[in-house]
């Protein structure tokens, strides 16, 4: 099987829908702006990154519980409302399998709150201590294009890369067929993909490398390594030097032979029979 190649690890997300029923609302008129990022290789068209909505004094929605509404009518896997404040905390709001909503759904619909991942979040965890970010697992295969695949994981994660300015970082040379074998890992395998984008603040100001979501790596039995989708740029741009036995570990991964028996679509082999997929 022939593997896309894939960047440095810098990738913004997915676009995720039509934004038009919330853009053209007259509440919002002259609230709104789209963020749209480059096409990527292959393809034509700007795509739509993000929806930034401007609110009143004190973070306070202009706009009726109406308007909203009618944007989350148009969706029909996941909806993920992220707040920031004035003070940069934030916080981000996500519901699964959201369609044919009507003005009482608010109050019925099953949302899941968080610390939002992108700037504001701490991104920074010693290699090899226990991973906490995110409960829940989220699957996408970026070859297949199978979407939204969760569940709670029964291993244990373990994190690596997670670097930050200002804190100390192991550095060295890694081997080459390291380096190729996890960028091929990176081309099919993207997870917890969040509504915004992390900036590499190893990076000089002006050129830092965005990244968003993570990679799993399994590691001993009942093991996977948790590592942010930023970790091949910082071994390739800033000299990163990961644990040998991450490394090992990615050396170990066969791409072709790697799925979930009820899952082939999944690359990653530890996926329980009764993982949910968003629909």
């Amino acid at each position: 099987m022939t593997r896309p190649r894939p960047g440095a690890g810098c990738l913004p997300r997915r676009a995720s829908g039509s934004s038009a029923p919330l853009v053209h609302h007259d509440e919002l008129r002259g609230r709104i702006a789209r963020r749209e990022r480059p096409p990527d290789p292959g393809t034509q068209g700007l795509v739509l990154d993000a929806l930034v909505v401007a609110l009143g004094p004190a973070g306070v929605v202009i706009a009726p519980a109406t308007t909203a509404i009618a944007w989350l009518c148009t969706r029909r896997r996941e909806v993920r409302i992220k707040v920031t404040f004035a003070d940069s905390r934030s916080a981000e709001l996500t519901a699964r399998n959201v369609s044919n909503l009507d003005a009482a759904a608010p109050a019925r619909v099953p949302w899941q709150s968080r610390t939002c991942c992108g700037d504001d979040a701490p991104m920074f965890y010693e290699d090899l201590t226990g991973y906490e970010y995110q409960v829940e697992e989220e699957f996408t295969d970026r070859e297949s294009g199978f979407y939204g695949l969760t569940f709670r994981p029964a291993y244990t994660r373990l994190n690596i890369g997670w670097l930050e300015a200002g804190r100390p970082y192991t550095a060295g040379p890694v081997p080459a067929a390291f380096t190729e074998k996890l960028k091929g890992i990176q081309a099919v395998q993207w997870m917890n993909v969040c509504l915004g984008v992390h900036e590499c603040d190893l990076c000089a100001p002006g050129y830092a490398c965005e990244g968003n979501g993570e990679v799993r790596i399994p590691g001993t039995p009942g093991t996977a390594y948790a590592a942010p989708f930023l970790i091949s740029h910082y071994i390739t741009a800033h000299g990163y030097q990961p644990p040998q036995v991450f490394v090992d570990a990615v050396l170990a991964v066969d791409l072709d032979a790697w799925a979930a028996a009820r899952w082939p679509e999944v690359p990653f082999p530890w996926v329980p029979d009764d993982a949910e997929r968003m629909e």
